[in-house]
């Protein structure tokens, strides 16, 4: 027969569950909120309920029985006087229970235990949230402006009881009935400035946000430039190196302790033949469009000259430069037939 069987045994003997559950409640009593596993948190909020029935009932045999019950005698005035005033209209439902996920190990499923109406009151702050959420809404739509002028420049307070609140969704109206049912008249005040407030974060965190993504936009734009700067300066220092080829492919040089290495293992032939020259030019970068390096030439001009005995003699000169305006002996040259342009 199913006889005793009525409550959770948590895998432990009686003497250490019911340690492990006084421990539970008196941490609840004094923190108002809690984390356990949901089966812990459950048989806690049931020892819990009658504790603050017997707080409320306030006889000396009931308060005898408190202290028994509490790891730590100053929660008792606790008990008797702030929650006993608190929860004075409240028939029954004095906690909460919320899950959250499943602890790593064992995956346990989580709970969240909590005294309903206090301080640290989970739906009370995030239906106050709601409440603000729904009111951005009606700012998006261009629904009941009216009943909230400047609510771009920020508000104090939403009425969240009366004839404005109708435009609450039905839920939400009917949340918030039951979360000021027995709370008293100044935290219907709290609960608009609350809702107030996230509301004006809302307006500000949609602000902010046009204004990252601009300025986001414009560190794009300016990477892209820098980019493009670099590519360019890259660009134009690769085209300013040039090989010169100071030995055949394979040979080495003479003297070289490099190339003689190389030899002495039988690696003649991977000894590079020649070096890497950098050419002087100036830099000529443009961000807006792609960079092409002017070319450097070599023009060999020979300039040949008749004496009166009929005697000719030459005199070669080799000049560098990007045009012909750079090379003063080639536009001395006398005629087109003397002279001969070769690019080297």
């Amino acid at each position: 027969m199913k006889h005793g069987v009525a409550f959770r045994k948590l895998s432990r003997p009686t003497a250490h569950r019911m340690l492990m559950l006084r421990n539970m409640v008196s941490s609840l009593i004094e923190h108002e909120q809690i984390q356990t596993t949901v089966a812990k948190a459950k048989e806690a909020a049931r020892l819990a309920e009658k504790l603050i029935t017997l707080g409320k009932k306030g006889n000396a045999s009931h308060r005898s029985s408190a202290l028994s019950f509490l790891m730590s005698p100053r929660l008792l005035p606790k008990v008797f006087d702030t929650l006993a005033t608190r929860y004075k209209h409240r028939p029954g439902g004095y906690t909460r229970i919320y899950r959250y996920g499943h602890r790593p190990g064992d995956n346990a499923p989580k709970a969240v235990l909590e005294l309903v109406d206090g301080p640290r009151d989970t739906k009370f702050e995030m239906l106050a949230r709601r409440v603000g959420w729904e009111v951005k809404g009606w700012t998006e739509k261009g629904e009941h402006t009216k009943l909230y002028k400047g609510i771009e420049k920020g508000v104090e307070s939403i009425e969240v009881l009366g004839g404005n609140a109708g435009f609450l969704s039905k839920e939400t109206r009917e949340d918030v009935t039951k979360i000021l049912r027995f709370r008293p008249s100044d935290d219907r005040t709290t609960f608009g400035q609350k809702a107030a407030g996230y509301l004006n974060h809302l307006l500000v965190e949609d602000t902010a946000k046009a204004s990252s993504k601009e300025q986001r936009q414009a560190k794009n734009r300016e990477d892209i430039k820098q980019k493009k700067r670099l590519a360019s300066v890259h660009h134009q220092d690769r085209q300013l190196w040039e090989r010169v080829w100071d030995r055949a492919p394979g040979q080495v040089t003479a003297g070289s302790p490099t190339g003689s290495l190389h030899a002495s293992k039988g690696l003649m032939t991977r000894a590079r033949p020649w070096q890497l020259v950098k050419r002087v030019a100036p830099l000529q970068i443009s961000a807006h469009k792609k960079y092409s390096p002017p070319k450097v030439i070599r023009v060999k001009t020979v300039r040949v000259k008749t004496d009166k005995k009929g005697k000719r003699s030459s005199t070669v000169v080799i000049e560098e430069g990007r045009s012909l305006k750079d090379m003063p002996w080639r536009q001395k040259a006398l005629s087109p037939a003397m002279q001969s342009a070769l690019s080297i």
